[in-house]
């Protein structure tokens, strides 16, 4: 198709988007099968916004980007030219402060905001320059911006592909569902885009620095972050300004110089979507406030995290703590990714516990019983196996790390029971009406029963395969370049109709009162399971965690199991197996505390599906530490990655990318930094009538490729019971 020319383009791409705003959401959905969304996390990942943050998402649309930093704690203000786009925006009820205006004239202070999002947009800019000026004009000295975007893969493969899919399916798509003409603009407005080169040198050239470039999606997608430079405005001449850096230095080449926009925005005389707001200065943080009401003890956690139904769902359960913890919907959200995802998720949560209130409410004396050191659970939530998104579409929904300030939090613990309620200042309602509509539910509901079996099993690795990458390892540990490693397969499998989560969990429990169980909802996703290793926990100066390995199968009788117990505990391959993890967990650990004691001798822990070798660990630490930051001192430990740690996780990642969650952890952490995590074993993600289910076995000098693939079997047969069993119980 033509494309407009530069003075017709903004009125053609403003009518456009009116046209489109209706189905904006499910055309986004669909071609790009889900993954904007995920993409559009990594772009907020790129800001990292602290709580109270000012953040503008600059052509917001309906309000994705904004959604999910505010999600995050900041305040957003969704800059937009569209009005359709903006009432669609407000109709999903985004709450961010929703503005008509032109991305080249913000209506906001120079240095007022904290960070600044863009998705989807360059290409549709009338000047791009002007609009990455005028984003410069408004960031505060050192402030972050990331701009996320479509490209062009770079191996000829890809792009015929992704040609075919951008050109052809799109369109075609846009024709069916919503408008031809706008979606064939779609593939063509990819030439107003600038070449990379000339791309990075108009952001260097506009003031920011560590400008970068990632590719997604095989190349399909571009995010360029930068971070806008300390600086000092000095008068050059009439109408033009040059940046230095704030240490000094000479201004910059005339080549670079650039105009620098006053305080006092165009009107454009157009009304804004939403309350009218002044957008001159920056309002204080929100605050986030808490209140407590006591519950009967008889109330089942898991029943009311079943009835509220919302997004996100968190439910925890410690028989060794007799704590139940269950958890609904968000007042704000910490993500984390790459190599610094805990230290960033550290520093998230300090940021947020500076502005979380005292609790208040008249089950203050409950939660004092339950936590009489005032450690109430604060935030929920978990991490991957992984430093990195994974790129299994599977895995879309849960970042590398995830934690959460829960809206409504139910708490049981040594025969008291309470509900804690979580709000930003001034917005209490919301909080309030989820835990009415969830208390209304009386006599509660129950969790109801479910006869679903098992109709499709799909092994995504069979034996032969299996002793195929075993020799591979089994080569590595005989050269020496490796003592031991954690190999893994999955299970699909398919459902005769959906189970509610908390059905499967109740059954896990039930049948496994020695595990700690877990349940984690993102979208139509949930990750749930019930694992006998506690990564970490901590409460007042005393640091425990679980070194588990070795294996064993469970007896055909009573006496066949105790002989299979105790072969266990004096198997000379278990035993050095276990001394690895032991050895590993201790050295993480060592300069922590007063004193590290650890068993002399594991002991066998014996579980519905196996035997294991299990060294409690404990340190009574010397200083402060959160359970966050002990767990990413011990993450991955060589119970579920190996020896030595960095290269086998290098191995893991390249042949195992399905890991996701498993083999990750899920847990909580209270303000002060107590808490615990449990590492994601003996789980499946479900979702709909799929689910998929994990086991791994640790393999070191003198393992046997089938005795290691028939104790996977056994792990993956624990989940296949409460899933409804059926073809799940086929022999290997």
């Amino acid at each position: 198709m033509s494309l407009p020319e530069a003075q017709e383009k903004a009125a053609v791409v403003e009518a456009m988007f009116d046209r489109i705003a209706r189905r904006y959401d499910l055309m986004n959905r669909l071609m790009t099968f889900g993954f904007d969304r995920t993409w559009r996390r990594h772009t907020i990942d790129e800001i990292n916004p602290s709580p109270g943050d000012l953040v503008v998402d600059l052509a917001c649309g309906t309000g994705d980007l904004a959604r999910d930093a505010v999600l995050r704690g900041a305040r957003v203000i969704g800059v937009d030219f569209s009005a359709g786009m903006l009432a669609g925006a407000q109709a999903r009820g985004v709450d961010a402060e929703l503005v008509r205006g032109d991305a080249a004239a913000l209506p906001l202070a120079s240095a007022s905001c904290d960070g600044l999002v863009s998705g989807f947009a360059l290409r549709n800019f009338v000047d791009i320059g002007a609009a990455i000026d005028e984003a410069a004009r408004v960031l505060k000295p050192g402030a972050r911006m990331a701009l996320l975007e479509v490209d062009t893969p770079r191996s000829a493969l890809l792009r015929w592909g992704h040609a075919v899919h951008f050109n052809k399916v799109v369109p075609l798509l846009g024709r069916l569902l919503s408008d031809g003409e706008a979606y064939s603009y779609l593939p063509s407005s990819v030439v107003y885009l600038p070449p990379e080169r000339e791309m990075l040198d108009m952001l260097a050239g506009a003031g920011f620095v560590s400008v970068r470039k990632r590719r997604l999606m095989a190349g399909a997608i571009q995010l360029l972050s930068a971070t806008r430079a300390a600086k000092t405005v000095v008068s050059v001449g009439e109408g033009a300004s040059a940046v230095v850096s704030s240490s000094g230095g000479a201004p910059a080449a005339a080549s670079e110089l650039t105009g620098v926009a006053t305080d006092t925005a165009a009107d454009s005389g157009e009304p804004s979507v939403g309350a009218s707001a002044d957008l001159s200065h920056e309002p204080a943080a929100p605050r986030i406030e808490r209140s407590v009401v006591s519950l009967s003890a008889d109330l089942d956690v898991l029943e009311r995290v079943h009835a509220a139904g919302v997004d996100p769902l968190f439910y925890w359960e410690s028989p060794g703590e007799d704590l139940a913890i269950g958890a609904a919907g968000a007042v704000c959200e910490i993500r984390g990714s790459g190599d610094r995802r805990f230290a960033s998720a550290t520093e998230q949560c300090r940021r947020i516990i500076d502005v979380v209130g005292e609790v208040s409410g008249e089950g203050r004396a409950e939660a004092a019983a339950m936590f009489p050191d005032a450690e109430l659970p604060l935030f929920v939530g978990g991490f991957a196996f992984a430093d990195e998104q994974s790129a299994d579409s599977r895995w879309h929904e849960f970042p590398p790390l995830r934690l959460f300030v829960p809206r409504l939090l139910w708490i049981k613990r040594a025969g008291c029971c309470a509900a804690v309620l979580a709000w930003k200042q001034g917005e209490r309602a919301e909080s309030q009406e989820l835990f009415d509509r969830v208390a209304a539910v009386h006599p509660p509901a129950g969790l109801g029963a479910c006869d679903a079996a098992v109709v499709g099993v799909d092994d995504c690795e069979d034996r032969s395969r299996w002793r195929n990458r075993f020799g591979q390892v089994a080569a590595l540990i005989e050269q020496g370049d490796a003592s031991k490693v954690v190999l893994a397969r999955g299970r699909r499998l398919t459902l005769s109709h959906a189970m509610a989560p908390a059905v499967i969990l109740d059954r896990l429990r039930a049948s496994r009162p020695m595990c700690s169980s877990f349940w984690l909802s993102a979208g139509g996703s949930h990750l749930l399971g019930s694992s006998p290793e506690m990564l970490v926990r901590v409460a007042g100066r005393e640091l425990q965690a679980d070194a588990v390995a070795g294996t064993a199968a469970r007896g055909a009788c009573d006496a066949d199991d105790r002989r299979n117990a105790a072969a266990l505990a004096a198997s000379d391959k278990d035993l050095r197996e276990h001394a690895l993890v032991v050895e590993a967990m201790v050295t993480a650990l060592s300069g922590l505390g007063e004193s590290l004691d650890e068993a002399s001798q594991p002991e066998v822990l014996s579980l519905p599906e196996a035997h294991h070798l299990r060294t409690p660990l404990r340190v009574r630490l010397g200083g402060k530490l959160s359970v966050l930051e002990a767990a990413s001192l011990l993450h991955p430990t060589p119970a579920v990655c190996g020896v030595p740690t960095d290269a086998v996780r290098d191995l893991l990642l390249r042949d195992e990318p399905w890991r996701g969650w498993y083999t990750g952890a899920v847990g909580w952490m209270s303000a002060g930094g107590a808490g615990e995590f449990t590492v994601a074993l003996r789980s499946a993600l479900l979702r709909e009538t799929e689910a998929w289910v994990w086991a791994g076995a640790g393999i070191v000098r003198d393992s046997d490729a089938d005795a290691e693939f028939d104790e996977t079997e056994g792990k993956l047969k624990a989940m296949l019971p409460v899933l409804g069993g059926g073809l799940g119980e086929r022999a290997a």
